[in-house]
């Protein structure tokens, strides 16, 4: 209807999809641009004119189905932003987590007090020089496996970070998978991890409306061995 209010994203967001859709973008321009964003960001994902963001929530209430019940289990949120992802493990008692995000769009959680420890390390292929491995008993990331941000390559960096046992959470939009020529390998590296038994799949879904009118596709999956060596799964 016409009396209906729409509300209006903001000037950020507008050249957002510019950073998400395209290629070839330096890290150190993603960092400058999002660390522009961070107190408009979370007023833009709940939007539903517009954006909807669902993924935090979609990806948390699906991860605790696997998760053991001891609360203070650790985690670790890379990208983590303004913290959403940090929010939603609240509400099922999980306040353990550390965050990595090199972008002042941090800002908003330090001032919210949602992690205990801040990283800002950016993520490469190699070994984190800031986070020993075998550190974490999940690793969650949610809207950080997008052009020029983290891809198929970054898996098996972030999954050192876990110890034998723990859990590795990703959401990543399915139009990407599907057709994006880079993170199509993203479930082909996963595989491989897993004829190498370093990783079983727990959960692999597509599901709807992970951001308006868009669909997601979440990975779950648990980690077996370190590469360098086996170990027996201690979350049993």
């Amino acid at each position: 209807p016409a009396s209906q209010k729409t509300v209006k994203m903001s000037k950020t967001w507008e050249s957002l999809n510019e950073v998400y859709h395209q290629h070839g973008n330096s890290v150190h321009d993603v960092i400058k641009f999002y660390s522009t964003y961070g107190y408009d960001y979370e007023k833009d994902c709940q939007n539903s004119d517009h954006v909807a963001y669902r993924a935090p929530q979609m990806l948390v209430e699906e991860l605790v189905n696997f998760l053991p019940k001891d609360k203070d289990i650790k985690f670790m949120d890379i990208g983590a932003g303004t913290g959403l992802n940090a929010i939603e493990l609240a509400k099922f008692g999980y306040t353990n987590i550390d965050a990595l995000d090199p972008s002042d769009m941090i800002l908003p959680a330090k001032k919210r007090n949602l992690y205990r420890t801040y990283f800002d390390e950016i993520v490469t292929t190699e070994p984190l020089k800031t986070i020993p491995a075998n550190s974490y008993d999940c690793v969650i990331t949610a809207g950080t496996f997008l052009p020029s941000h983290l891809d198929h390559t970054h898996i098996r960096t972030l999954v050192r970070l876990i110890k034998p046992g723990g859990f590795f959470a990703l959401y990543i939009r399915n139009e990407f998978v599907v057709h994006d020529k880079v993170y199509k390998q993203v479930i082909p590296e996963l595989l491989q991890m897993e004829r190498e038994d370093l990783v079983k799949h727990l959960s692999w879904k597509t599901m709807p409306n992970g951001i308006k009118n868009k669909d997601a596709r979440l990975f779950i999956v648990q980690k077996v061995k370190s590469e360098s060596g086996s170990s027996n799964n201690n979350h049993q």
